[in-house]
């Protein structure tokens, strides 16, 4: 009797355990890093969605800029809400910090607010986004790090600018071929997450600016502050811009029209 009663028991352990190592019925890790399939290629559906709206020539437009949501979902929803109550915006980039330490459950609590919203949205990669499995996590959901997209005869360069947590140094020579406006695009602009600024870029702080200047990017966009900024840093004419995070309670309005670009400050 005793010997069955332990056999049963035995048997039930191999039956859990099984059970738990079996993805999807479990997720018995923090760092599991496969994701579900509907939760795959985000950016590659986004980027469809955005060719349907785009009209292909010079048009204006408005953007609403995101950054650095992290853990703050509860304030992403309601930033979500203003956006469209709004109604007017085309488009939303969220220039990083999707996760605050790079975990499968916190891109998918994020993609869970993000649906929400009634139009596309596209993203970089932000430097907690590459923390424990976050790098592979980022890639099945959105894809590249590095692309680039138009809209509304505007080119838009999507640049993965982290240095230290990624280990590894820029793709500048990429970076700088598509900042090159032989298209005759009314605006090309750059959103990164690590603005020139920042202690991450020191070591690339003048070769970034240069690249802007050489080929008269006016804006440049950024996250990783949380703050709400927009200046001139080096008094030749390019804007650098970060975007507040919902924490606390902004993000950007951005209006491109052919003639110009203008960056204001939402608070919700």
């Amino acid at each position: 009797m005793e010997l069955l009663k332990s056999l049963k028991g035995l048997l039930l352990f191999l039956l859990i355990a099984g059970l738990v190592s079996c993805d999807p019925w479990f997720s018995f890790s923090p760092y599991e890093s496969r994701l579900e399939e509907v939760y795959h290629d985000i950016t590659a559906e986004n980027l469809a969605l955005l060719r349907e709206r785009s009209t292909g020539d010079s048009q204006p437009f408005k953007i609403a800029l995101l950054s650095d949501t992290h853990y703050h979902f509860s304030k992403l929803d309601e930033a979500i809400v203003d956006i469209n109550k709004r109604g007017y915006f085309d488009f939303a980039i969220v220039t990083g910090d999707i996760a605050d330490n790079g975990l499968k459950q916190e891109f998918v609590y994020f993609h869970e607010s993000m649906k929400n919203l009634t139009i596309p949205y596209l993203t970089v990669i932000g430097n907690h986004d590459y923390l424990s499995n976050g790098e592979a996590v980022y890639t099945q959901m959105f894809g590249e790090y590095n692309y680039t997209f138009v809209f509304n005869n505007v080119k838009f360069v999507m640049f993965d600018n982290v240095r230290w947590e990624s280990e590894k140094v820029p793709e500048f020579e990429w970076f700088k071929g598509q900042l090159k406006n032989g298209h005759r695009y009314d605006h090309v602009i750059p959103f990164s997450h690590i603005p020139p600024f920042d202690g991450q870029m020191e070591e690339f702080r003048e070769r970034f600016h240069r690249l802007l200047v050489d080929h008269e990017i006016g804006f440049s966009i950024h996250g990783h502050s949380h703050d709400f900024s927009l200046q001139e840093l080096y008094g030749d004419g390019t804007m650098y811009h970060t975007i507040s995070s919902p924490q606390n309670n902004a993000y950007s309005e951005m209006t491109i029209t052919p003639g110009g670009i203008e960056i204001q400050k939402i608070e919700f």
